[in-house]
């Protein structure tokens, strides 16, 4: 789905960006339906992978700035 850009900072999709959509959006499902009020205060366990999954949707080492927008 993605290659490398013309340098190494860039990613370049090569299609499937729905699929990969969906994929993903099942990963945060699947995490977040793991966090429970035993385990929510546990940083290091559930929450923390679930906020790995929403922060580093592409599993890289790149931390990734997402600007979040607000539906008017």
């Amino acid at each position: 789905m993605f290659s490398n850009g013309y340098d190494e900072t860039t990613l370049v999709c090569q299609g499937g960006f729905e699929q990969w959509k969906r994929e993903w959006v099942e990963r945060i499902q699947t995490k977040a339906a793991k966090v429970n009020t035993e385990n929510v205060m546990n940083f290091c366990g559930e929450v923390f992978q679930l906020e790995t999954e929403l922060q580093n949707p592409l599993d890289t080492d790149a931390q990734f700035d997402i600007p979040f927008c607000h539906n008017s």
